[in-house]
């Protein structure tokens, strides 16, 4: 449960300090990057919550595994992205 609450912490924190260089740089921007960014910054913080969910409620025994489709979306961005 610490490292879950660590990761959290950690998680809340970058993103309460880089808050507003996102909204500067990404917010206005309808690019590709753009998007990437913004996806994987709002599932990080998603995860997070899931996992304190998880750890409070103690409903996850095992690691969350992630839903095949999202395995296939990283495969498919690692290979098209230099």
């Amino acid at each position: 449960v610490h490292g879950v609450l660590s990761n959290i912490a950690w998680v809340l924190y970058e993103h309460i300090t880089t808050f507003g260089e996102e909204v500067e740089l990404f917010w206005s921007r309808k690019t590709g990057a753009a998007v990437l960014f913004l996806m994987n910054r709002y599932l990080t913080l998603f995860y997070a919550a899931t996992r304190l969910v998880c750890a409070h409620n103690n409903v996850c025994r095992s690691p969350v595994v992630p839903h095949p489709a999202t395995r296939k979306l990283t495969q498919v961005l690692v290979v098209i992205m230099p």
